[in-house]
């Protein structure tokens, strides 16, 4: 296994070259360190993950190699690493990748074979059985991708438009709830014939004697 402190030992020129090297989790904070290595190999690792500072943290990548490894899922920010020409997933098992992918507007190789992907992305990358068939699947997914997000930002939109309405119409109805005069209790009234009877048992009322 690969010590944090030696990594430098297997830098050549660009490249850093971790692979199999029974990784669980990337050393991050160290490649960071070292961004003279554009070319960073994790092939044939333990990986299931790659955590939020990922991609953060190494925007300088040009190439990146995670083939062989346990990845279910690529960070939401994944699409921070827009530097990214080369990208290998080859043998994982990834379903879907995140949408900020479609900002990889740089990638020219993308290798997703022998993953298990839902079929509308299987569909869109292709078999990449070549490097022709890897750079279409560069170019179709990162394009589906940003018409994907497109709609998803578009539907966000319309949402928020509707509940500020909704909340508009609320606090109106409110407003016009409070300004409204407040209708004044009518006092009852005895009806004619109750008088009549109350005034002649008034009448016929015997004052009491001190």
């Amino acid at each position: 296994m690969v010590k944090k402190r030696n990594l430098k030992e297997h830098l050549t020129d660009d490249t850093l070259d971790l692979s199999l090297s029974e990784l669980q989790s990337v050393p991050v904070k160290e490649i960071a360190a070292i961004p003279k290595a554009t070319c960073l190999d994790l092939s044939s690792n333990q990986l299931t993950t790659l955590g939020l500072n990922f991609a953060p943290s190494l925007i300088h990548l040009v190439k990146l190699d995670l083939c062989r490894n346990q990845l279910t899922e690529l960070p939401e920010n994944f699409g921070l690493l827009v530097n990214l020409k080369y990208l290998d997933l080859y043998r994982n098992k990834l379903q879907t990748l995140p949408l900020s992918f479609c900002n990889l507007r740089h990638l020219r190789w993308l290798d997703l074979k022998e993953n298990p992907l839902v079929p509308k992305m299987m569909q869109i990358a292709g078999p990449c059985l070549d490097a022709q068939g890897c750079q279409f699947a560069a170019r179709n997914v990162v394009k589906f991708l940003g018409e994907l997000n497109r709609e998803v930002e578009a539907e966000k939109l319309q949402k928020e438009a509707h509940e500020k309405k909704q909340l508009e119409k609320e606090l109106l109805e409110q407003a016009q709830e409070k300004r409204r005069p407040k209708k004044k209790k009518k006092r009852k009234t005895l009806p004619n014939w109750l008088k009549t009877i109350r005034k002649k048992f008034q009448k016929t009322v015997v004052p009491l004697q001190k």
